[in-house]
């Protein structure tokens, strides 16, 4: 793809979406890794609980903003550009066919209602949502982006465009959280 192919609108609109992409993407991590620390410090279990459930706040409000709209100007249609071959990758890697994608579309918007009225981990929220579906979604349009600006990422955000920028960011949250003295405090 060269310079001259992209349309100037989608180009911009498209960057403008790049941070909410990587907020989405950075979140996700945050909040996966959070999933798997356990404490046995009640002050820190539920410091970890309130820091995932804000963190499953901004994914929703980010991810609504990327894919659950659907006839706005800032839709996920303007983010990926060729929208077939997006929603195929979105099949492939989510099992959805275009109903159940677009059912769990309206789910998502559904639960980010449940989740602005019912901010607090107290609410068990993270049980009303299949989340997994979420994050693949974020994943395929990291993949997307990535192949899009491939040669070309002096359009876009640095970071987000390297391939195995989930994964590193991920083992380098991992790390980071290993080394956290408040989890190993005695």
């Amino acid at each position: 793809m060269n310079e001259e192919s992209f349309d100037p609108l989608w180009l911009r609109k498209a960057r403008s979406q790049f941070d909410t992409l990587d907020t989405a993407i950075r979140d996700m991590i945050y909040y996966r890794e959070l999933v798997a620390v356990v404490s046995d410090d009640e002050v820190t279990r539920l410091l970890v609980e309130h820091l995932r459930i804000s963190l499953l706040g901004t994914i929703v409000i980010n991810w609504n903003k990327l894919f659950a709209l659907e006839n706005s100007e800032e839709a996920w249609k303007r983010l990926t550009a060729e929208s077939a071959g997006f929603r195929q990758q979105v099949y492939s890697a989510t099992g959805f066919n275009y109903q159940q994608w677009s059912d769990y579309r309206k789910s998502v918007r559904e639960f980010s209602g449940r989740l602005h009225a019912h901010f607090d981990p107290s609410h068990h929220l993270e049980s009303q949502l299949v989340l997994e579906p979420m994050f693949l979604v974020l994943e395929v349009a990291h993949q997307w982006m990535h192949q899009l600006y491939e040669g070309h990422q002096e359009l876009a955000s640095d970071e987000l465009l390297q391939a195995d920028y989930i994964e590193q960011l991920g083992q380098q949250v991992r790390e980071r959280l290993q080394a956290w003295p408040l989890l190993h405090s005695a």
